[in-house]
């Protein structure tokens, strides 16, 4: 999910195209960008993604949702070797 977010934020710069939406899907780890190139109606949550970000409203937010994705990410990363080296003792 990180990864498919800092995608989205630097869609304009890298790709030239902006980043209106995320969808992402757990199970899958598959992640579709709604971008320029798509039409703006289709620009929807779909009942099936574990994950859904419009970024319309700009790319203040996003970098903010990054920030937030990347401390969870850390939290949990720890947490999974705190619980190998519980178990290992």
């Amino acid at each position: 999910l990180v990864e498919c977010l800092m995608t989205c934020a630097i869609s304009h710069q890298v790709y030239k195209t902006k980043c209106y939406s995320v969808n992402w899907f757990k199970n899958t780890r598959t992640c579709y960008l709604h971008t320029t190139e798509t039409d703006i109606n289709n620009l929807k949550v779909t009942t099936a993604s574990d994950f859904f970000l419009n970024n319309c409203a700009g790319i203040k937010y996003l970098n903010l949702i990054i920030l937030f994705a990347h401390i969870l990410f850390f939290i949990f990363q720890k947490k999974k070797k705190e619980k190998k080296i519980f178990f290992k003792s």
